[in-house]
Formats: structure tokens, sequence, C-alpha cells
């Protein structure tokens, strides 16, 4: 037996056995089924694959019996919660400001000659904060870092990967 060159009529069998097709369709695979043997016997052979198909019966009121019903909390219990979560959130804040107006702060001269707090960071590279910097010592660090050279003193080292010395 030879496949139906009509894939799209072919792909509506399933739903056409299952009444799931518009009028129009319908027709449409009804008289494509009339003339065609190859999608007839398809057609046929999902009918029966359906029969031999076991589908439990699904009792949904027994089930939907069986689940509690939904109960509303007590409203002083609403209140409670909010209260906590509001006073853990102005704890928060708080904790963040003090942390935040406590923080350790180096003074340190830059080259300028101004006075600006500098913060040190885990891997020894300075952080400088040019806040209190006015416009004039800004443009005389911007000239100062423009001169200074960005360039290795010495080539890297090739990366070599784990396989080639042994692996790690």
């Amino acid at each position: 037996m030879t496949e139906c060159s009509k894939i799209d009529i072919r792909e509506a069998l399933p739903d056409f056995m299952h009444g799931a097709l518009d009028a129009d369709a319908r027709d449409r695979v009804e008289v494509h089924l009339d003339a065609c043997v190859s999608c007839t016997a398809e057609l046929m052979l999902l009918q029966q694959v359906r029969q031999l198909v076991v589908t439990p019966a699904v009792n949904a009121a027994r089930i939907g019996s069986a689940i509690a019903p939904y109960r509303r909390h007590r409203r002083w219990l609403d209140g409670v919660s909010l209260r906590v979560a509001a006073a853990f959130l102005i704890a928060a804040v708080g904790f963040s400001a003090v942390a935040v107006t406590h923080r350790p702060q180096v003074h340190a001269h830059v080259s300028t000659g101004v006075q600006s707090s500098i913060a040190p960071a885990s891997t020894g590279v300075a952080l400088v904060s040019v806040m209190d910097l006015s416009d004039e010592h800004l443009q005389q660090l911007i000239g100062e870092m423009d001169q200074l050279e960005a360039v290795p003193l010495e080539d890297p080292e090739p990366v070599v990967s784990g396989g080639e010395e042994g692996g790690l």
C-alpha cells in the first residue's frame, strides 16, 4: 500500500476520528476518504488502536469532595504578619544606613594636592572617590592619567592547558 501525498489530510485523521474538526475540514476529509484507499486504511488502523487502548475512568466529583475546603487565615494573623514584615524592612534599611555611614575610610593625598577618600580593595588596588574634587582638579587628574603608559613591562606567560604538562 502506498502512502497518500496529502499530508494535511493524513495529519487531520486523528482529529476527524475524535470529531474535533470544524464542518469545512470534516467535509474535505470525508471527500478525500471516499477517493483514497490509503487514508481510509490509516483511519481504520487508528480506530482499531483507539479500541485497544483502555482509558481509566476518573471520578472528578469524588476527587473534588476528598479535598479539604479552603479556609482563609484569621484577620489578626494577616495584620501580625504584615507588621512583622514591616519591622524587618525597617530594620534592614536602618542597618544598611548605619553600615554605609560607618564604613572604614582612609584619607590620602592625591597628586593634585586635594584630600579624597580611598577604600582599599581586597586585591591591593585602591578605589579613589573623586566626589569631593573640583572640576579643575578632575581635569588635572584626567591629564595625568592620559600620560600613564599602559604597556606591560614584560610579555605575559604563555597559557598551557592542563593536558600538556601532566594536568591538574
